[in-house]
Order: structure tokens, then sequence, then C-alpha cells
């Protein structure tokens, strides 16, 4: 993960959303190790759901995990860690190769994430 403690100083440490207590907004703030304990947290539930979503025989879970990378890969918000990225690069290759049958799939996801997955 990219980032460093004065930009998460000056951009996150004063907003509300970053106190340790929703009730008590005064409270004291997340340090910038929890932080990003936290997002790496959340990284790693996204990609176990997107993998599981990818590994399914359910063509609307497939397309929704597609869906899903189509947006955020292009917001570059997900994924940012190495190793999520491949996680998902190699499910969407291989779910890529056995969706002939659902053309729309594998044509449209196919040339929308060629950018990522050609990045190994």
């Amino acid at each position: 993960m990219q980032g460093s403690e004065g930009v998460y100083a000056r951009e996150c440490a004063a907003r509300p959303g970053f106190s340790m207590s929703f009730s008590d907004p005064g409270a004291s703030r997340t340090s910038f190790s929890d932080y990003r304990r936290l997002c790496a947290k959340w990284q790693h539930t996204i990609t176990s759901g997107l993998r599981a979503a990818l590994q399914s025989k359910n063509y609307v879970q497939t397309r929704n995990a597609f869906l899903i990378l189509n947006t955020t890969v292009k917001a570059r918000t997900f994924p940012t860690s190495s190793n999520s990225s491949k996680i998902c690069r190699c499910r969407c290759q291989g779910r890529l190769r056995a969706a002939g049958r659902y053309c729309d799939l594998a044509a449209g996801q196919e040339t929308r994430l060629s950018g990522f997955l050609q990045e190994f």
C-alpha cells in the first residue's frame, strides 16, 4: 500500500471518520499504522469476495465481479497490493478462458480489463 504518514496527518487524521469512537467525535484518532492495517484488511476481504465470485458457476456473480473490477481498476482504487492484484489477474484470466459460452461476458470484459490483465 502506498501513502505516507504526512499525507495521512494532513488529509485524514482530523476527519470525524478517523475517530476511534463513533459516539464521541472528540475521541482519539486512529494512528497511521492502524489505518494501514485496516486498509490491508479491507483489501484482503474484497479480494476474497472477488475470488469467490470469479470461481462461482453462477453467471450473475461472475459478471458482478467483473463490473466491480472494471470500476475499481479504472479509478485506481483497487487492487493496491501486489498480492491482491496477482490473485485477481489470475482468476480473471482463468474465468475469461472458461467463459466461452458467455460471449458478452468474455468479449466486453477482456477489452475493458486488458491493461490490468497485461500487467504481469
